[in-house]
């Protein structure tokens, strides 16, 4: 599916959803001076655009399946920033790795955002020195053994000395941006498993890697790779002070682009 055909698709559905809903805009939004018609068209925007998030998160279930809403929120707003400055070349998959769980946890959830479908929950380690059983600690630095958080994309194959392996680039300068200098790659791990969980009482821990097991590795991979977005959440106040790419306005813009797509 073409990503033309699939803005057309989102945003058709975000339009039949909308029949049944009252939206409107917060208060605190400033408009130079909007006619009528426009702000009437920005209140049914920004309604469709929160509503679809809310209503994702539900469809999915992703409350029960313990991803916390923030992380869904904000890895969305993520996806639709990349998406407006198009850096995203395989737009079907966001992948959310969900720091604010527990390593024995499955807290990396892949969703298929084109058909709004949630296709993998599952495990995923992070660095030796960002933690134990939670990520506490972040570097992007190397040799620091620790996670990065934010938005990636995910790039080319290839096999190492963990076999079957997929590079990263960090897109977010000085949070991530030093991920494919460190090495910083998913590939399947032994200690990621729930026999290690069940011996250890948590995952083992990588260098930095964002490591799945080995069963599960190579299908996972060639899920997300070529050009997908990954990104890494954690409730961390450093890092919503640096990263530029959980601007709302933005992410409405696109959304309101694509809803032009659909009425031109």
């Amino acid at each position: 599916m073409s990503v033309r055909l699939f803005y057309f698709a989102f945003v058709l559905l975000l339009f039949i959803s909308n029949n049944t809903i009252n939206s409107g805009i917060s208060s605190n939004t400033n408009y130079t001076k909007p006619q009528a018609s426009q702000t009437k068209i920005a209140n049914n925007n920004t309604g469709l655009f929160e509503t679809y998030i809310k209503r994702s998160y539900d469809n999915l279930q992703l409350g029960q399946k313990k991803l916390h809403y923030e992380a869904y929120k904000n890895g969305l707003i993520g996806y639709y920033n990349l998406l407006s400055q198009n850096k995203v070349a395989a737009p079907k998959y966001l992948s959310i790795a969900d720091f604010e769980q527990a390593s024995t946890e499955k807290r990396l959830y892949i969703i298929d955002v084109q058909k709004n479908t949630l296709v993998k929950q599952t495990w995923v380690a992070h660095g030796k020195n960002s933690g134990n059983n939670f990520a506490q600690n972040f570097s992007n630095t190397a040799e620091s053994y620790q996670s990065s958080l934010g938005f990636y994309l995910t790039a080319e194959t290839y096999s190492g000395k963990h076999g079957y392996s997929l590079r990263f680039d960090g897109i977010e300068q000085n949070i991530n941006d030093r991920a494919r200098e460190r090495a910083i790659v998913m590939h399947g791990a032994d200690y990621v498993s729930k026999s290690f969980i069940q011996q250890q009482g948590r995952l083992g821990r990588s260098f930095g890697c964002p490591a799945v097991s080995e069963e599960e590795s190579a299908e996972i991979i060639n899920l997300i790779k070529d050009g997908s977005v990954f990104y890494i959440y954690k409730n961390d106040k450093s890092y919503l002070q640096l990263t530029h790419l959980l601007q709302y306005s933005i992410a409405l813009t696109a959304y309101e682009r694509l809803l032009g797509t659909v009425r031109s």
